[in-house]
């Protein structure tokens, strides 16, 4: 998984040259006539469903879910190469985007639909995910947002879709499927939906949207192998970053064990077996590992944006 490979922070050859970069997103509307013959390009001898049917249904739902995300994703730039993708979650200007996607000695601009730009002020960098808040100043603008739904509650083979800027292209739309998903209490790729999804570089920091138009997941990475295979992070791990920017601080909490199946209970009550990575809120934490009716017990601290590690061996329960 290479984060500025394919679904990572882009840094692109056409953007290299000073033309592209003084043009942004918009160069490519230049190219539609070049690429596109002008038949084609006003739907002339293109086959279209036939009305009332299945395939024209799930067309209208496609171009219905696209109009709604569309609106809410920006096209994001930090210096002159590094380019990406965000969307608005608040419409004070709040904008999640990845965090690799925005590192860079160089100010941010945000580019939204309307083709208005924006400067954007980095507010906070999750210290364990590759998320990332930006904020632009929403005075005189009607802003739409995306709201985040239970990642927990998607199953692999549910329909997914993508609304970003591959290799900077304006307001692209790709669908696909979940193809796996990996639990927070995963040891690798915790908290990861995978996806197949034909994605480019340039759309990281993207939202990755359930048939509801809901974001279920943020674009972070795709497999160079991979063919259409990307990874998003849950939009459950990206409500605690908006939490603790909210002044809801969570910490952070693995426990590890060569302890196949044994329990784990925090604060009296069970919340999973190891391995496990839990997010909780700051603060003292009594925690339980379980297993062939014998018990470890520890207390933690958790701080705020930190991970707090325990492993616990079979010697250790009594």
């Amino acid at each position: 998984m290479n984060p500025g490979d394919g679904g990572g922070g882009a840094r692109v050859a056409p953007w290299r040259n000073p033309g592209w970069r003084a043009a942004g997103p918009w160069a490519w509307l230049a190219l539609w006539g070049v690429l596109v013959p002008p038949a084609l390009a006003h739907g002339a001898g293109l086959p279209s469903a036939a009305p009332g049917s299945v395939a024209a249904q799930q067309e209208a739902e496609r171009k219905a879910l696209f109009d709604v995300a569309a609106n809410a994703v920006v096209f994001v730039r930090c210096g002159d190469d590094s380019i990406g993708s965000g969307f608005l979650v608040d419409a004070a200007g709040l904008i999640l985007t990845n965090r690799h996607v925005v590192e860079c000695d160089d100010s941010v601009s945000v580019i939204l639909r309307t083709g208005e730009k924006r400067k954007g002020k980095i507010v906070a960098k999750d210290p364990i995910y590759d998320l990332a808040l930006l904020r632009i100043k929403a005075d005189g603008l009607q802003l739409s947002t995306l709201a985040l739904a239970d990642s927990d509650a998607v199953e692999v083979a549910d329909y997914a879709a993508a609304v970003s800027h591959p290799v900077g292209g304006v307001w692209t739309f790709n669908d696909g499927l979940i193809s796996n998903r990996y639990p927070a209490k995963h040891d690798q790729y915790a908290g990861i939906l995978q996806a197949q999804v034909p994605l480019q570089p340039g759309s990281s920091g993207g939202p990755l949207l359930n048939r509801r138009g809901d974001v279920v997941g943020i674009v972070t990475a795709k497999l160079r192998t991979g063919d259409n295979m990307i990874f998003c992070i849950q939009s459950n791990l990206a409500r605690r970053l908006l939490g603790e920017y909210q002044g809801n601080a969570n910490g952070q909490l693995a426990v590890n064990g060569n302890i196949p199946g044994a329990e784990l209970i925090v604060d009296g009550k069970v919340s999973g077996t190891l391995p496990a990575l839990l997010t909780l809120p700051v603060g003292a934490h009594a925690i339980e590992v379980r297993a062939k009716g014998r018990t470890h017990r520890r207390d933690i601290t958790l701080q705020k944006g930190r991970v707090e590690q325990v492993f616990v061996k079979p010697e250790d329960l009594r």
